[in-house]
């Protein structure tokens, strides 16, 4: 047998195993548990979006790294809505997440471009978490939560725990920190200030990427998805999402409640909360960028269930799709605008006025972007105060 027969021959297998794959996962949610169909979903949403928000083959790990932090940043606010720990897929259908979510949301996608992420807790009690990656051989430190991507001052590479300890002015030059307004950012100091330099060697947890390669399951799940994606794109995702979503179980994780004193999670029925499954519809249907299919859920959100608290959420991310996936910067900041003034007391305040900031920046009215950006910019988890002093650089600004 020739090497070019040998190479048809290995190409013919592996389309052939590709679309044994493709049938098993895109049927599976029909014939599995909910449990086993919702781990799935979960794995197969996070390597679409790990493969969106890279995009590039050739990014380097810290190329890579840096576009996740980014993304989760900017997906995940701590606020709005209480803690709560079940998922790092429920963190992003919430929108919101504290420190150690973030980090866990973020070592979860880079372990889907075969990157080592793991958490720092750098203060007792898990007062603030940071993320490690490792790059070059080395674990280097970023903070999603803050956005922070510190940079040491001789090569301008991500530094490790060690380099922050030893020249802590690497945390407080940071650029993020820098553009704070003045009472802001002496409040990020003082509390960076209470870690650097470090006095006790942190905890840390295990590298993500050994924790889901550890089992064989884990493992065969894990290729299988990669090998569908790479071969048919995004098609089977979409699939597999409306199966899932067209299957979801008759109680789901109540996303704005939690046991008392506590941040355990609770269910609710659908006969009880509706507006729970549609806002959960919706949301998973935006983070695919699917943009039809969840403005029609968040616009039927709000006509039958305006009061609920999924109704203030959904007409925020409402907001959010017209900005972001549909790319419509003028009906982004009509529907924020009429959120704002709907919901004057939303926990989303923040997180609103620098979204319509970027609309307005894409519409090229830089004095109504300066303006919501200054609303929002004593915020240090939006960015707000760093893309005002990025727009105070740009010439006839």
């Amino acid at each position: 047998m020739t090497l070019d027969m040998l190479r048809r021959r290995k190409k013919l297998l592996a389309s052939a195993a590709a679309v044994v794959a493709i049938v098993a996962l895109v049927s599976s949610p029909v014939l599995l548990s909910a449990s086993v169909r919702s781990y799935l979903y979960r794995e197969m949403s996070f390597q679409l979006l790990a493969d969106r928000i890279v995009g590039d083959d050739n990014a380097s790990p810290e190329e890579i790294t840096i576009r996740i932090a980014e993304y989760v940043e900017e997906g995940l606010y701590p606020g709005g809505g209480p803690v709560l720990d079940t998922n790092a897929w429920n963190d992003l259908v919430r929108g919101i997440a504290w420190c150690d979510q973030h980090v866990w949301l973020m070592s979860t996608l880079l372990a889907k471009k075969n990157i080592p992420g793991r958490m720092v807790y750098l203060l007792d009690e898990g007062r603030h978490v940071i993320g490690e990656v490792l790059v070059e051989d080395e674990w280097r430190a970023i903070d999603p939560l803050y956005g922070f991507v510190f940079r040491r001052a001789e090569d301008h590479a991500l530094p490790t725990v060690a380099n922050l300890s030893e020249d802590p002015a690497i945390v407080f030059d940071n650029e993020r920190m820098q553009a704070l307004p003045v009472e802001a950012r002496r409040k990020v100091a003082e509390f960076f200030s209470l870690m650097f330099p470090v006095a006790t060697e942190p905890s840390r947890w295990s590298s993500l990427l050994e924790i889901r390669n550890a089992s064989l399951p884990r493992r065969i799940v894990d290729r299988t998805i990669r090998l569908m994606l790479s071969t048919f794109g995004e098609w089977p995702a979409y699939r597999f999402q409306d199966l899932y979503l067209g299957l979801l179980p008759d109680r789901l994780v109540a996303l704005d409640s939690s046991q008392p004193d506590s941040n355990m999670p609770v269910f609710h029925d659908k006969s009880e909360d509706p507006a729970l499954f549609l806002y959960y519809k919706a949301r998973n249907y935006h983070l695919y960028e699917r943009g039809v299919r969840a403005e029609q859920l968040y616009e039927e959100l709000l006509t039958r269930y305006p009061d609920s608290p999924y109704g203030e959420k959904g007409e925020f991310f409402l907001g959010s799709l017209s900005l972001q996936v549909h790319h419509d910067p003028a009906a982004a900041v009509d529907r924020l605008s009429r959120f704002l003034e709907r919901n004057p007391d939303t926990g989303w305040s923040a997180p609103t006025h620098y979204l319509m900031g970027r609309a307005y920046e894409e519409l090229g009215n830089v004095a109504m972007a300066e303006r919501h950006y200054r609303l929002a910019s004593s915020d240090p988890f939006v960015g707000a105060a760093s893309r005002l002093s990025q727009l105070a650089l740009q010439p006839g600004s």
